[in-house]
């Protein structure tokens, strides 16, 4: 089984010191040579013909599914035309996750209110209605900063307390029973911040995106199962 693990931005050493805390080290991390972080439309949009270029190298170079790194699923849809082997999104597989562990997720998005209502069309595009959504006022390289600070003292700082806080919220006001990242970049924040909700009395299952789809993706390949080429035509 051989995996790629496409991230849509220049990846460096200490990127891949960073994932490897949640990506199994059999997954393949590739990034790009020009990409930009995925924080807005104009991002994604100024990425997405080098992204598909990757995409596709990675069938040629024989791997059996592809998954984007990118809580946002830049370049899924648009991938899928162009290759046969499973192209999976983190948010999507995040999404179909939450709806199989409980009946209403919230998902902790960072980049404040854009972030929120770009995520809240993208559910609306997988067809799901039934998610909420609470904003964490982090972007991605803050929440990275958090991160290393957390690393290097072990203790609870800004980003925990604030995911913490939102998730109490997302409970108590929007009657969530399953938690998710918005940001595969908040990853580290998960167990520390498991932990503080049990201390309060809440037991629920917090998913991190990034590793939601690549045991989707794995699973897939075992089922010798891809996306419909009905919906998804080949046209390249």
């Amino acid at each position: 089984m051989k995996i790629q693990l496409l991230l849509p931005f220049i990846v460096d050493g200490e990127t891949r010191k960073y994932l490897s805390g949640f990506v199994p080290p059999e997954i393949d991390i590739v990034g790009l040579k020009n990409g930009r972080i995925s924080e807005t439309r104009l991002d994604n949009a100024l990425t997405l013909s080098e992204e598909l270029e990757a995409i596709t190298k990675a069938e040629k170079d024989g791997y059996d599914a592809v998954v984007i790194g990118c809580a946002c699923d830049p370049g899924v849809e648009e991938g899928r035309e162009i290759v046969k082997i499973p192209l999976i999104g983190c948010y999507q597989a995040t999404l179909h996750l939450g709806s199989v562990l409980g009946n209403r997720l919230c998902i902790l998005v960072p980049s404040g209110r854009y972030g929120i209502r770009m995520q809240r069309q993208n559910a609306k595009r997988y067809g799901f209605e039934n998610v909420s959504f609470r904003a964490i006022t982090f972007n991605v390289q803050q929440a990275l900063l958090q991160a290393d600070q957390y690393k290097r003292t072990g203790k609870i700082n800004e980003a925990i307390e604030l995911l913490t806080n939102e998730a109490i919220h997302a409970i108590e006001d929007h009657d969530a029973d399953v938690l998710a990242l918005g940001c595969n970049g908040l990853a580290w924040a998960v167990p520390p911040v498991k932990t503080e909700l049990s201390r309060k009395g809440y037991d629920i299952p917090f998913i991190i995106p990034i590793t939601a789809a690549i045991e989707v993706a794995k699973t897939l390949i075992n089922l010798k199962l891809t996306h419909s080429n009905l919906f998804y035509p080949q046209f390249e």
